[in-house]
């Protein structure tokens, strides 16, 4: 009887703790920080790497002026031939 009454106290977890257990795993404390600590460098070169430089090619993309300038540029075409060859 006093397990069922415990029980019914109980708050149920809302979403945001649900989600930020599963995020977090069986990790407590230190092993957390830890996790936190490897992670976040590759993270960081993640970014640095790849995202930023497939975001800033999308971004410049975006004018077509600058095909334009860049068929009329010189080195692009001589750069193409010498890629062809």
């Amino acid at each position: 009887m006093a397990t069922a009454s415990l029980v019914e106290l109980r708050r149920p977890a809302s979403a945001w703790s649900n989600l930020w257990r599963s995020l977090r795993g069986h990790l407590k404390g230190s092993e957390y920080l830890w996790a936190l600590a490897f992670v976040i460098p590759y993270i960081a070169v993640f970014i640095l790497f790849v995202a930023y430089p497939i975001a800033y090619g999308l971004w410049m993309g975006h004018n077509p002026a600058l095909y334009k300038e860049l068929w009329d540029d010189p080195v692009y075409l001589n750069t193409i031939i010498n890629t062809l060859v």
